[in-house]
């Protein structure tokens, strides 16, 4: 897939209005694609307030891409993203700029943004709410990352293969989470 934007997205609804009532996006299994040139591989938002959970990608090859597993949100939309397996996946040039990629006996111009291989992130810019902030600031937990390969990435031509932030107190109010806790990560 050449998409452009991005290749496979999950959404959940936005808001107060998606906090009950609504069933959560579940149960994929997404396999054996081949994603380019787009802003992110998998994207988990950035609307989850029903909740996303209990997605299986694996086997997957990614070129070109900003993003590859790209989980984003903003506390007010609430929910959030849950069993998580990311696995067995290829990436070559996700989340850098170098350009005149040769492969294949071609020559690739890499014409997107620098992103991440891996991204999580509270803090993604999705302009002005629309909705009825949440009750309980959005929230990822249970997300697995096994034997993935990333090549081609490194600190002067993108960032950094995994990028993790949350919110800071100074620009919410309530009490949405400031810390994330990662607990193992093998490279």
């Amino acid at each position: 897939m050449d998409t452009g934007d991005v290749g496979i997205n999950y959404a959940a609804g936005q808001g107060k209005n998606f906090e009950t009532g609504k069933n959560p996006t579940q149960y994929s299994w997404a396999f054996n694609n081949y994603l380019r040139e787009n802003h992110g591989v998998f994207a988990m938002g950035s609307h989850v307030s029903a909740g996303i959970e209990d997605i299986l990608a694996e086997d997957n090859v990614s070129f070109l891409s900003d993003n590859g597993l790209y989980i984003l949100s903003t506390p007010p939309t609430g929910g959030g993203v849950r069993r998580i397996v990311f696995r067995d996946t290829a990436m070559r040039e996700t989340g850098t700029s170098n350009k005149n990629i040769h492969a294949g006996g071609r020559v690739f111009t890499n014409g997107g943004l620098i992103g991440s291989p891996v991204t999580i992130t509270l803090a993604f810019k999705a302009g002005s709410n629309f909705f009825e902030n949440a009750t309980k600031s959005a929230q990822f937990r249970d997300i697995t990352i096994q034997r993935v390969t990333i090549e081609n990435t490194n600190a002067s031509s993108g960032n950094p293969a995994i990028s993790m932030d949350g919110v800071s107190a100074s620009n919410v109010s309530g009490s949405y989470p400031e810390t994330n806790n990662i607990n193992v990560v093998r490279f």
